[in-house]
């Protein structure tokens, strides 16, 4: 019964609180519970707000995209959500484990434990039986190989975090991939072919983020705009994917014409756009949130591009969630139980983590008062 009155309190919350958002980008990812459930996530995101909208079991359903759409919309549609409260979506691809190869060089020695055990206790670890394993491991250089590759991965994987972070706007994507280009072109790689093979690579990831949007975003950047505009997408070119853009999301004709005198000044750098960044250490969302010039109709565009949020790293953090809820000594929990539990608990933890910044803000002033000259 607390169970149920919580979940009835917490949907009610949940029903206010989305009907006072717009701009949400929404997040779909899917997870297998030990249990083989199927379960399937569908969060609302907007900066730092992360909002479950529900988690279904569609086990016994076949997962193609028609059918996860119509589910999307019965998700919306008890929430509350109306499709123009939506500017983006947002799913996670598998990826590869970059980290895998993450410090392996450090445990060279119980790494090399573990093999001898794999030769010689056999009955509880089976004899690695690929003659090509045995042989790459037995080379001195593979753990050496292994310092490169991690070299090599690093910049990779250090992007990666500060991109699934909750400050990272769609402009980050191309400043995070020329940032790794430029370190990864610094490194002496001993392996021949390695540094070309990776810098390829990120090249060709690099023109897998070829739409529009992603150079709207760029362009949007004051440091960066110049760097935006480029053989692939000229000023005219961006300025017009932009209005384009602004038609998508319902902008009036006269507000679109405004937007286009604004976007020209822009980039012409005439004022108000004059003035840079107050520092290095300022965030694209914080400059335009504060945004003062007569400028409002680039404003409003500008703030939306940049409220989409473009990762489903939300949903990952949930189901790691999920999984600590319903481990092997608690598997008998029903997907429908699993589901409350684990909305139930993203509110509780975003509800501490407010209290937590509360009284950190409330110690921080007490001790202001303290060390404050009398006088003041």
């Amino acid at each position: 019964r607390l169970l149920t009155k919580m979940f009835s309190n917490h949907l009610q919350k949940k029903l206010t609180t989305l009907s006072t958002l717009t701009d949400l980008t929404i997040s779909l990812d899917g997870w297998t519970d030990n249990s083989g459930n199927s379960l399937y996530s569908f969060m609302a995101l907007k900066e730092n707000q992360e909002i479950v909208l529900d988690i279904l079991d569609l086990l016994a359903d076949h997962h193609t995209g028609n059918f996860l759409k119509d589910k999307l919309k019965e998700v919306l549609s008890i929430n509350g959500i109306k499709i123009l409260s939506i500017i983006a979506c947002v799913t996670d691809n598998p990826s590869n484990i970059a980290k895998v190869c993450m410090g392996v060089s450090v445990y060279e020695q119980g790494f090399r434990y573990c093999l001898s055990l794999s030769e010689t206790a056999r009955p509880k670890y089976p004899e690695i039986e690929n003659i090509t394993i045995k042989n790459i491991i037995s080379d001195r250089y593979h753990f050496a190989n292994n310092d490169a590759l991690t070299k090599v991965i690093k910049p990779i994987v250090d992007a990666i975090g500060r991109l699934e972070s909750n400050d990272s706007t769609l402009a980050d994507i191309f400043k995070e991939l020329i940032n790794i280009h430029q370190q990864i072109s610094q490194l002496e790689v001993p392996i021949n072919g390695l540094k070309a093979h990776a810098l390829a690579i990120i090249s060709k990831r690099a023109r897998e983020f070829d739409s529009d949007i992603f150079f709207i975003a760029l362009f949007l950047s004051p440091p960066h705009k110049f760097l935006a505009i480029s053989r692939k997408m000229s000023g005219d070119k961006i300025i017009r994917a932009s209005l384009e853009l602004a038609k998508t999301w319902n902008f009036k004709k006269i507000d679109t014409s405004l937007l286009f005198k604004d976007l020209l000044s822009y980039k012409n750098n005439d004022p108000p756009f004059d003035t840079p960044f107050k520092s290095s250490s300022q965030s694209l969302r914080s400059y335009w949130s504060e945004f003062t010039g007569n400028a409002p109709l680039l404003h409003r565009f500008a703030m939306k591009v940049l409220v989409i949020v473009l990762h489903g790293a939300s949903c990952e953090r949930l189901f790691s969630s999920l999984g600590l809820i319903k481990s092997k000594i608690r598997n008998r929990l029903t997907p429908d139980n699993l589901s409350i539990l684990g909305q139930l608990r993203n509110e509780l933890k975003k509800t501490v983590h407010i209290k937590e910044n509360s009284n950190k803000t409330v110690t921080e002033f007490s001790t202001y008062n303290k060390a404050r000259p009398t006088g003041f």
